[in-house]
This record gives C-alpha cells, structure tokens and sequence, in this order.
C-alpha cells in the first residue's frame, strides 16, 4: 500500500488557548503551521500570557511522543509569581522552592530533544528579582543581571539589595544539578 504524501498550511489570527497548566489564558494568539509525512513547523507563534509577550516556534519530526524536536522559545515581562510551578520539572521545582525566586523576567530558551533525552539552553534576564535561599532567610530584593545555561554549564551575574547593602554574586557551574562543579562568590558593597 502507498504512503499518503499531504501538505497542510494554516494560520492562526487572533487565536486564544486555554489551558490549567497556564496562570492565564494564552491570547492574541498568530501563528503559521506546516504539517507533511515527516513532520510538524510552527512558525512565529505569538501571543500574550496576562502581561508576558510570547514568541514561539517549534520543530517536530515525526508524529510520536519520541520523535526529535526543537522548541524555540522567548517571553517579556514574565511574571514568576504567577508561574504554575507544579508544572515544572521535578528539578526545577526543587529548585524554586530552594530559593523562592519573585519578580519579572525576559526568557530565551530553545529546547532540543533527540527522542530520549531533552538539552536546554537558556538567557534570563532578570527584572526586580528577588530570592530567599531556603537556608538563609534574608530575601534579596531588587535583582537585576542575568543567568544562561549553555552546554549544561551555568553562568549567573546578578546584583541585588539585602538589608539595605547591594550584594553581588556570580557563579559558574558545570553540570548543575547533584553532581555539580564550579563556583560561587557573593560579596556586598
């Protein structure tokens, strides 16, 4: 029997997604779709989330859940307070609740999934961030810097105000997670 060859194209103009997952509906939703035998193209979806401006476009090769992909996404104005953070990843919620991150940030991240394993990169920048590390219980308020994940090694460069002093910190670390190396300095003005 002969496979189906098909082209499918479409846009979306002034769309909405509701989804639980999300803290509010996705609108204002623009998009182009390509659909063929090998695959799906989503190209320069945007679309606001409350105040967050999202961009996204995405690659999937193949129609299973193993299939390759790369996901290409960036938000404005995202506001972590309102964040579904169950929604995370189980590390990443581990994470969050280590240091309670508050406050407004720009996200660039691309995701690339082989089938079996997921590599993240990531830009953030940080507007008015403030963090309470679950074992020292100073919140440091008035973040601003940035934080990017390249090759699995983490480079953070963020000042921020904790009891009245301006505190600097930057890191770098390889392999974050259990099993990470690098370092950390933190020191105040």
């Amino acid at each position: 029997q002969a496979a189906i060859n098909y082209s499918v194209y479409g846009k979306i103009h002034e769309g909405r997604i509701d989804d639980a997952r999300l803290p509010d509906p996705l609108t204002d939703v623009e998009a182009t779709i390509r659909l063929d035998p090998r695959g799906v193209w989503i190209d320069d979806l945007t679309g606001r989330c409350g105040p967050a401006h999202l961009q996204m476009s995405a690659e999937l090769k193949g129609y299973s859940l193993n299939s390759p992909c790369q996901i290409d996404l960036t938000a404005q104005r995202l506001n972590l307070d309102r964040l579904t953070v169950s929604q995370l990843p189980v590390s990443l919620q581990k994470v969050w609740q280590e240091f309670s991150p508050r406050g407004v940030v720009d996200l660039q991240t691309r995701l690339v999934s082989d089938g079996k394993n997921w590599t993240p990169t990531f830009g953030v920048r940080c507007h008015n961030l403030s963090v309470q590390y679950q074992k020292f219980p100073l919140r440091l308020t008035d973040g601003t810097g940035t934080l990017q994940l390249v090759d699995d090694h983490l480079k953070v460069r963020l000042e921020m105000v904790g009891g009245g002093k301006i505190i600097n910190c930057q890191a770098e670390i390889d392999h974050p997670g259990p099993d990470f190396s690098g370092w950390a300095e933190i020191h105040s003005q």
